[in-house]
């Protein structure tokens, strides 16, 4: 399979070291599809700024060990940093000119990922980022949570591995529940 492009919003990378549950374990999955070559990562260098905190100002400042482990994740051949160079500078300027609201790191990321040529923005940023999901103004981008495990595109699904499954007698189809099957 080729390797897909994808972008991490700092959101992500802030779930995995504060290890929040019903997140962290998404983001070590996409890690795990990188490692393996199945998926490049493209990091913004905003995100070395932005993970020192929490988006909420009260938020506790990264430790030292958090630090070191993020700049460990950073350290890996499947992850690419990308530069605020003045090319994406001007590709979040102008995304800032066409959407007000975003904020100056957002524009930076997002920039990044069109930069990149990237398939899909994952974040955890239903704010900002989330909404402008498949619009004009990125370019059709898809901006989504990292998906949990159970989300397998059809695409990764082959039809052997669905052979499989239907021929194993412990594995029932949906539609032979009795509870999906029932008249109401």
């Amino acid at each position: 399979m080729p390797e897909r492009l994808c972008a991490l919003d700092t959101s992500p990378w802030i779930a995995l070291i504060s290890k929040e549950p019903n997140r962290a374990e998404h983001v070590l999955r996409l890690l795990g599809e990188a490692e393996r070559g199945d998926l490049r990562i493209f990091v913004s260098t905003t995100t070395i700024t932005e993970i020192v905190k929490e988006p909420e100002a009260v938020a506790p400042v990264m430790s030292e060990v958090d630090e070191r482990t993020f700049n460990e994740y950073m350290d890996n051949p499947w992850i690419t940093m990308v530069s605020v160079d003045p090319i994406v500078a001007t590709q979040a300027r102008d995304l800032r000119r066409l959407i007000p609201r975003l904020k100056t790191p957002d524009a930076q990321i997002l920039a990044t990922a069109l930069v990149a040529r990237v398939e899909v923005l994952y974040t955890y940023d239903h704010k900002d980022l989330i909404p402008l999901n498949g619009t004009d103004a990125v370019g059709g981008m898809r901006i989504e949570e990292p998906p949990i495990e159970h989300q397998l595109a059809l695409s990764e699904w082959s039809k052997e591995t669905a052979m499989q499954l239907t021929a194993d007698p412990m594995v029932r189809a949906p539609t032979e529940d009795p509870a999906l099957t029932e008249e109401s």
